[in-house]
């Protein structure tokens, strides 16, 4: 029963969507913050890192990114600063598969 509930309750976690984004026209520090004020605060999102050049999303457990919105988040921001940030590259990380199967690892040992 116990490795029930403890495979259950990492399934669940493991499931929010993930994504990694390289962010095109990112080029200092001023740059980083204002997209991070612009995408951070979207509904659903539980994590976000922004660095230069990249930014890491992770929605709320069990839901998923709303791209739409990302994308209309930094077109907002470049309409508003004069600005040309968008996305070159989306990447959906399969953080899932990782934390199952350590789970079970860990499980199996007790």
């Amino acid at each position: 029963m116990k490795l029930l509930i403890i495979l259950s309750f990492f399934g669940l976690t493991a499931m929010a969507d993930t994504y990694e984004y390289t962010i095109e026209g990112m080029s200092c520090s001023g740059c980083k913050n204002m997209i991070k004020s612009a995408v951070c605060g979207l509904p659903g999102i539980k994590t976000c890192n922004v660095e230069i050049g990249s930014m890491k999303l992770v929605a709320e457990d069990g839901k998923t990114l709303d791209q739409a919105a990302i994308t209309k988040a930094l077109d907002d921001l470049n309409k508003k600063n004069k600005e040309d940030y968008k996305i070159a590259k989306a990447t959906k990380v399969d953080e899932a598969k990782t934390s199952d199967m350590t789970t079970t690892k860990k499980a199996d040992k007790k």
